[in-house]
């Protein structure tokens, strides 16, 4: 086993629109495999994360300081496991953690109403079209649990929504989010709420391999008022805004490898990894960009890290403070 220092981000908003990036918080206490997968919520209780290791679901509790308050370390085995792929999300809402997982052609659903001192699989898992499933990711909110993945039909990965209703205590609202036309594809998904929409970003990557193909990537939203999935929308950098990946060097060729997207303050904020080439090598950039909720531009994105970042270790930003 490998100690991996994992980070979490936090990002700090003024009233101007401006964003500082604060230093990350460094984890090393926790025993993991360099190909695990690893996702984090935060709440009053502290940082809770969710861990696929091999096909095993684990989970940890830490503070604020990065020590560790308790473990669980074999929630669910044999689950589907692959270093390309996210299959465990972790959410919440108010003191309620829930872990969402595939294993086999199933979405489960863990829950804990005590911060992770004992789990319950009280939802009812919802079955999925095929095992070949390269991303899965949850939110909740007042309306309650809401689940993207996205599976293998065919040549194409194909993105699917479904909510939990933590009132009526059944799901709803089942939906193919790449149906919009017959070239719309796409998957890796991620999916955040804001006050009247869901939110789904997704990448039109048609391969299992997250580190060598790549391609553009797309928004799409559900409007609570109006009842209907809105037109999706474009993530786009263009080339001319990407430094090189060396001096004298030249940028050929520049598209998505994964997205992972969070709300905050009227705002959706979108974690961007893009695949640059020179025309012979891959690089990996890491790249910001937000947009408001209610609009279609996204802002000039921000260059968040021009060093080798592995796409499979992207996790969702952190919005630890708001300053109005």
């Amino acid at each position: 086993m490998k100690k991996l220092f994992f980070l979490l981000i936090a990002i700090q908003f003024t009233i101007v629109g401006q964003v500082n990036w604060n230093t990350p918080s460094i984890v090393s206490n926790i025993n993991v495999t360099e190909n695990d997968r690893i996702e984090s919520y935060t709440n009053s209780a502290g940082n809770h994360i969710a861990v696929n290791s091999n096909g095993t679901i684990k989970y940890y509790l830490i503070n604020s300081s990065g020590q560790k308050i308790r473990e669980n370390l074999n929630l669910d085995n044999g689950c589907e496991y692959s270093e390309n792929n996210y299959t465990v999300a972790i959410t919440g809402y108010e003191n309620d953690v829930y872990i969402v997982y595939q294993k086999t052609n199933k979405i489960k659903i863990l829950k804990s109403t005590n911060a992770g001192i004992n789990w319950s699989n009280s939802i009812q898992e919802r079955t999925i079209a095929s095992t070949n499933c390269n991303g899965v990711d949850a939110v909740f909110d007042d309306r309650g649990l809401h689940v993207v993945w996205a599976v293998k039909i065919g040549d194409n990965f194909e993105t699917y929504y479904e909510r939990f209703n933590r009132n009526l205590l059944q799901w709803e609202g089942y939906k193919q989010i790449t149906d919009y036309d017959a070239n719309d594809i796409g998957g890796r998904p991620s999916v955040t709420t804001s006050e009247n929409k869901v939110h789904v970003a997704y990448n039109m990557n048609t391969s299992e391999v997250t580190i060598t193909i790549s391609g553009p990537a797309k928004t799409r939203d559900y409007n609570f008022l109006t009842n209907s999935w809105e037109i999706p929308q474009w993530i786009e950098i263009e080339i001319s805004r990407i430094p090189p990946p060396y001096p004298g060097g030249t940028v050929e060729f520049t598209c998505s490898n994964i997205e992972r997207i969070t709300y905050g303050g009227g705002y959706l904020h979108l974690i961007n990894h893009q695949l640059i080439s020179d025309g012979y090598n891959p690089y990996h950039y890491l790249y910001y960009k937000r947009r408001a909720v209610n609009s279609s531009n996204w802002e000039t994105e921000i260059l968040v890290s021009q060093d080798i970042v592995f796409p499979q270790r992207l996790v969702k930003p952190l919005l630890l403070q708001m300053e109005e």
